[in-house]
């Protein structure tokens, strides 16, 4: 493009919109000729463009997949995620953690939309 357009996605959506589809028309103009110049032509014909006619096939085919393993691989995920997340936390000082309000909840709040729930462990400051 021949200017910055990506910050009016919420100022001027119509903007946005057609300075978003003219964008990878003008780069589709120059590019081919840039790679040929710098001899990644070849490769990309190799690696993208002739690849993909397989890889629909692929896709059209499917896969098959063990259910029941792919949950319990999810379920595997879940847990490293969580043990990850907890070790996470216990790095970052207390002081430094963005918690709102700041004081956390005195007493449930009635409206719980977007809000999580989680056991979390208190550590008495000596």
């Amino acid at each position: 493009m021949d200017k910055p357009w990506k910050h009016l996605g919420g100022v001027d959506l119509g903007e946005y919109g057609c300075c978003d589809v003219d964008a990878p028309h003008r780069i589709l103009a120059q590019l081919p000729e840039q790679m040929r110049r710098r001899g990644v032509w070849g490769g990309y014909e190799r690696r993208v463009y002739e690849l993909r006619p397989i890889l629909a096939k692929m896709e059209d085919r499917g896969i098959p997949i063990n259910d029941s393993r792919r949950r319990e691989f999810g379920t595997e995920l879940d847990i490293a995620a969580a043990a990850t997340d907890k070790e996470m936390q216990s790095i970052v000082p207390d002081e430094l953690k963005n918690v709102s309000p700041k004081n956390g909840y005195l007493r449930t709040p009635k409206i719980l939309d977007g809000l999580i729930s989680e056991v979390i462990r208190v550590r008495r400051r000596p």
